[in-house]
């Protein structure tokens, strides 16, 4: 008579384990990543709407950015936003850190930036 085989119980709960860990792990990531792709779009929108000229004043980027930003529900400081016109050409960039918080005092951080030229 042949012996049945298989997984033990304690490998399937190892098993179990890694894979909730997993999941943990892309749950706390997940939603950075998200905003990111986001603001990339908004971005994006902004470059093919024609928003931004040479002569768009440092406020009014801030403006519209800020108005983008809450209107996708983006969880994006925009503390270093930064504005550079030379040469004709207006500079927008963004660079940003985000905290996710994972299990008790552990964080992930994610660094994030954009440079963009309008």
């Amino acid at each position: 008579m042949k012996r049945q085989s298989g997984m033990s119980v304690n490998a399937v709960l190892v098993l179990l384990v890694l894979v909730g860990f997993g999941a943990k792990v892309f749950v706390s990531l997940m939603p950075m990543y998200f905003d990111y792709q986001m603001m990339k779009q908004v971005i994006d929108t902004l470059h093919e709407s024609n928003t931004f000229t040479e002569r768009t004043t440092e406020r009014d980027v801030r403006k519209v950015m800020e108005q983008r930003v809450s209107a996708n529900n983006l969880e994006i400081p925009l503390d270093n936003l930064k504005v550079d016109r030379s040469k004709g050409v207006l500079k927008v960039s963004l660079d940003y850190e985000v905290k996710a918080h994972f299990i008790a005092n552990l964080s992930f951080v994610g660094e994030f930036s954009f440079h963009e030229e309008f």
